[in-house]
């Protein structure tokens, strides 16, 4: 496995999963618990966005800054709130 753009989208994904669990995610990739399983106070988007940056599998992590960038940027259309809403428009 090779260190490359995705490595710091993980270690970003690690910064921001210790800011709003104010835990460190454990060293076993096994054991962290995915932020959709957890109880914090964060939008839903959030959570998807940081468990998605923290893919054990690089190919399934944002690939660059820019889709990370496109992600926050669009954050609001992954909350279930959102999607409810524009289906109920549709």
């Amino acid at each position: 496995m090779s260190i490359d753009t995705r490595s710091d989208v993980y270690s970003l994904g690690c910064v921001l999963y210790h800011l709003v669990t104010g835990e460190a995610p454990d060293l076993n990739y096994n054991l962290i618990k995915p932020l959709r399983n957890r109880n914090v106070n964060i939008s839903e988007g959030l959570k998807l966005i940081i468990d998605k940056m923290m893919e054990i599998y690089p190919s399934n992590r944002y690939q660059n800054g820019r889709e990370l960038h496109e992600a926050f940027t669009n954050i609001i259309k992954l909350d279930e709130r959102y999607i409810l809403l524009k289906k109920k428009k549709e």
